[in-house]
């Protein structure tokens, strides 16, 4: 019977704030206020101590909190600094690595021939481009039975009797691809929509065919420059972090204002305890004390 009041009061579905809720939100609002208000009283408890400062307590205060400070500055240049030349070198290094992949990018794929700028992978194996001629084209099956029947008996007899299948018959317009190299023959047949496509693929590798010894010597030249422009980069970070080093420890070893600092605060500590200990024989003696006789001797 009481539970659906209390339910109620915990819950609401129109969107309003239920009593659990607001308890959650000023417990929240309590904790934040007592933290505020620890903060500024340890703030202005600081305030109050170095207010209370003597001159000499003042100044080294100030001097090992400029020591720290210039301490983490160096600190930090010479992190960024390795930071920032690290990624150079790293930058240099990839810029190595994609100038020897010169000659070896992918140019493109069709009818599971893959042309490379340096070889070719089809179905019947894989040719280095600079180990002999390679020719690609496009032709209709009756074309191929017609004037390259020397070229089709390497590539076995059952593409040999497809194609004389096809070109005897309603399959006379289809298109192959027939690529040629000194260790083998590879004929692919084509879907009708990928005759341009198929054509654009065979000029591809009749200009890579020819261009081995170009891209060997592109290849070369860009690895040489970049790896000399990796060995620049190396020696300059080595140059910029020996630099940030050397201010970091030329900082550390900064110390005179806080040695001159700790040394004059160090002598008003020395010399309270003196002034202190002077005050107390300048005392009168007190009546319990011994009396000097008539005479003046105790």
């Amino acid at each position: 019977m009481h539970a659906a009041p209390a339910a109620a009061a915990c819950y609401r579905e129109d969107g309003k704030v239920t009593q659990t809720q607001l308890i959650i939100v000023i417990i929240i609002a309590v904790v934040v206020i007592a933290v505020v208000a620890t903060l500024v009283a340890l703030r202005l408890r600081k305030k109050r101590r170095i207010a209370a400062m003597g001159p000499e307590e003042r100044e080294l205060y100030d001097a090992e909190r400029y020591y720290r400070v210039s301490v983490e500055k160096a600190r930090k240049t010479l992190q960024a600094t390795q930071q920032s030349w690290e990624q150079r070198v790293k930058d240099a290094e990839d810029s190595v690595k994609e100038a020897r992949r010169i000659g070896y990018r992918p140019l493109g794929s069709l009818e599971k021939v893959d042309l490379f700028e340096d070889h070719l992978e089809t179905p019947d194996g894989a040719f280095q481009l600079s180990g002999g001629p390679v020719s690609a084209i496009v032709e209709t099956a009756e074309q191929l039975a017609t004037t390259r029947q020397d070229v089709l008996s390497r590539a076995g007899k059952e593409v040999m009797r497809e194609l004389m299948a096809q070109a005897g018959g309603e399959g006379s317009a289809t298109h192959y691809l027939l690529i040629e190299t000194p260790i083998f023959v590879t004929v692919r047949r084509l879907r009708d929509g990928d005759v341009v496509k198929a054509r654009q693929f065979a000029s591809s590798i009749n200009n890579a065919a020819v261009s081995t010894d170009e891209l060997a010597r592109r290849r070369e030249e860009a690895a040489a420059a970049a790896q000399a422009q990796l060995e620049q980069v190396k020696a300059d970070m080595e140059t910029a972090v020996q630099a940030a080093n050397q201010e970091l420890e030329r900082v550390k070893a900064n110390t005179g204002r806080l040695d001159a600092a700790r040394e004059a605060y160090e002598r008003i500590k020395g010399a309270a305890p003196a002034a202190t200990n002077s005050m107390a024989s300048m005392a009168p003696p007190t009546e319990d004390g011994p009396q000097p006789n008539e005479k003046g001797a105790l």
